[in-house]
């Protein structure tokens, strides 16, 4: 074997161990996402079995959350942020390039970093689907609304996900012609929402012919508009309101360094991507946790700064009629210590951190030093 021969053939082998090996690492790339920040009564479904949520968790497709009077904030892997607001119902349908969630009750608020044309982030509701590629906006159980780029919203049919259900591979050219036509129809009346929009879903309807109830009757027939089971939904966009606290759920909703989720996935799925189930329930490492926290914290801190500097800053609150003006309701927070109350409105939760406008300024309570909320 001459010296180009063997040159070669260490070049070949060398690729192949390299191919090799990057086989055989654990790939946890867009498999899901960890939780940065949970409120204590937030709960984990899993398999349909509940259990308390965790600061570090790796959420996986068709693990659902359930939050109670707190948050829960979450990271995907490939750096999408994600609030879930209090009182709602979440579930993670898919993973990989393609990510979706689907918001059956409640609220919430993302922010998506797309880092490839390829990779799209989903949000469903009971009504409307809200395509995306590196936005910021806020989905409830009622519509959608733009806070930052574009987002391209079309109706949810329940009939197109009963069919890609049954199909490995879903495409409009695998199904039934009138589902495809249905697909189309859908497609067709998708909607882009730019910032300072928002859509709701209206029923779809029809005109029908309608006569005298009975042949003794006489009268002419007349012309109704009735609902339509079997038609598109009609999507309404109008221009939303400013909404200050939409503002600062956004601002205040940060992330952690790739590396720290690379961590605490890789850890939680010791035999890779493909072991995912048989691995659920692997515990969470404290030091990995440790760390996680810290970074929360700190970018957190930033935000919160920012947020009354920048924002709430400008906005001049003398009295409770300001307090009406610029956030509709009062709010007493009553306190464990010493029984006293502060007058504002809570423009946020951050993490552990209320913010609370008063006339005053702006206070930062700690969640587990209020005792109850009164609203004026």
């Amino acid at each position: 074997m001459n010296r180009v021969q063997l040159h070669f053939t260490m070049l070949l082998a060398l690729a192949l161990t390299l191919i090799l090996f990057g086989a055989c690492k654990p790939q946890t790339k867009n498999e899901g996402f960890i939780v940065l920040f949970t409120s204590p009564d937030s709960q984990l479904i899993r398999a349909g079995q509940k259990s308390t949520l965790k600061r570090g968790q790796l959420v996986q497709k068709n693990d659902s959350i359930q939050t109670g009077a707190g948050i829960v904030d979450l990271q995907s892997l490939h750096g999408s942020l994600v609030r879930i607001q209090a009182y709602s119902h979440v579930q993670l349908t898919s993973v990989g390039s393609t990510q979706r969630l689907n918001l059956e009750q409640g609220a919430m608020v993302a922010k998506i970093e797309r880092q490839s044309a390829e990779e799209t982030f989903e949000v469903s509701n009971p009504t409307l689907i809200a395509g995306v590629r590196g936005t910021t906006f806020k989905v409830s159980d009622k519509g959608v609304k733009v806070l930052d780029g574009k987002v391209a919203v079309k109706p949810r049919l329940k009939a197109l996900e009963k069919a890609d259900e049954a199909a490995e591979s879903p495409d409009k050219e695998s199904l039934d012609p009138a589902l495809a036509e249905l697909a189309r129809q859908a497609d067709a009346s998708e909607q882009v929402l730019e910032a300072g929009q928002e859509a709701v879903s209206e029923p779809a309807v029809k005109t029908v012919q309608q006569g005298p109830k009975s042949r003794s009757m006489t009268g002419a027939s007349k012309v109704v508009t009735i609902a339509d089971p079997n038609g598109i939904p009609r999507i309404k966009v109008a221009r939303s309101s400013t909404d200050v606290r939409d503002l600062a759920e956004a601002e205040t909703l940060v992330g952690v360094e790739p590396a720290i989720l690379n961590d605490l996935a890789e850890s939680q799925l010791p035999g890779g991507s493909a072991a995912a189930a048989s691995n659920h329930n692997n515990p969470i490492p404290e030091e990995l946790t440790e760390v996680l926290v810290k970074s929360y914290d700190e970018q957190r801190d930033v935000a919160l700064d920012k947020l009354e500097r920048d924002t709430l800053g400008k906005i001049e609150i003398k009295d409770d009629a300001d307090i009406r003006k610029h956030y509709e309701i009062v709010e007493s927070l009553h306190l464990h210590a010493g029984g006293a109350a502060i007058v504002g409105a809570v423009v946020a939760q951050a993490g552990d951190i209320l913010v609370v406008h008063t006339p005053n300024g702006v206070k930062r309570l700690h969640v587990s030093d209020v005792n109850y909320i009164d609203y004026q």
